[in-house]
């Protein structure tokens, strides 16, 4: 059994560690290159085996520098009405706005827009912050939790379809949710959806794509 000092000390360098590296990462004035080093870090830790609940008390953790990332530009209303918007549907813990930005972000980056971007943010929520992370590392990452990815993608999907042509809580709105997502969960759709995502997000020239593979 390890000495418990040893243990304090080991945990202690670690956080030390960890703060410096958020530091150096938030030196950085473009948020884009901000969000796509902390990917890249976060990502460093999960290969260093750290499991889901451990990355979420490292967000927690460092919500004093995150939450720069996650407030929205007030002097851009569109951006504000946009951002909070969304927040509304996942919640305003330090988890759930770091979830809410790299599904935005996300969503934003392969050019969906609306009230679909809304219903895709509500299913996505529901992945975990590591399967999240997974996605934006690389498209062999990204296409790992395919599985992960096409089931909030398909759910988003039919949520958007009974929410914008039926009625809440009518036959057809049942109908729809009961047979649409079924077959679409039983088929192979999920996972070509998936897939094509996947590809359509690591084909697209940007900053935050170029900042993870570095």
């Amino acid at each position: 059994m390890k000495d418990i000092k040893k243990i304090v000390r080991e945990n202690l360098s670690k956080k030390h560690s960890i703060n410096e590296s958020f530091e150096r990462i938030f030196l950085n004035e473009n948020d884009e290159d901000k969000f796509g080093l902390t990917i890249q870090y976060l990502g460093k830790l999960i290969d260093e085996g750290y499991d889901n609940e451990q990355i979420e008390n490292v967000v927690n953790e460092q919500f004093d520098w995150l939450k720069k990332l996650f407030t929205p530009d007030k002097q851009n209303p569109k951006d504000a009405s946009a951002r909070s918007g969304i927040l509304d549907k996942v919640g305003g813990g330090a988890i759930s706005q770091f979830k809410e930005y790299a599904i935005t972000t996300l969503l934003n980056l392969i050019g969906f827009k609306g009230p679909l971007v809304s219903a895709m943010a509500t299913a996505m929520s529901e992945m975990t912050l590591s399967d999240l992370i997974a996605v934006f590392r690389d498209k062999q990452s990204c296409s790992y939790h395919g599985s992960t990815v096409a089931d909030a993608l398909s759910e988003s999907l039919v949520v958007y379809i009974i929410s914008s042509s039926t009625e809440e809580d009518s036959m057809a709105a049942n109908f729809l949710r009961n047979t649409v997502f079924e077959y679409i969960k039983s088929s192979q759709f999920g996972e070509m959806l998936a897939n094509a995502v996947c590809n359509v997000a690591y084909k697209t020239k940007s900053t935050i794509i170029s900042n993870i593979n570095q």
